[in-house]
């Protein structure tokens, strides 16, 4: 599998992130992004949804969103 800055492809052709999959691309830990998450979902900033119990973040507005917040993470 081709490596892409430490991240897997798979995971950028991916439609949404996970949890993990943000963890391992701006090497934050779990904490971090569900405090991250929990703080832009109240004001919409990007997607947020569930599947079953895991939390997901939409791919394309989750990079609108830090494309115009480049420092924010």
């Amino acid at each position: 599998m081709n490596t892409m800055a430490g991240v897997t492809q798979s995971i950028m052709e991916c439609r949404n992130y996970s949890v993990q999959d943000i963890m391992n691309i701006y090497g934050v830990g779990e904490e971090s992004v569900r405090n991250f998450i929990k703080k832009h979902q109240k004001n919409n900033d990007f997607r947020v949804f569930m599947v079953g119990k895991y939390l997901r973040i939409d791919k394309n507005s989750f990079e609108d969103w830090y494309n115009n917040h480049p420092n924010e993470f």
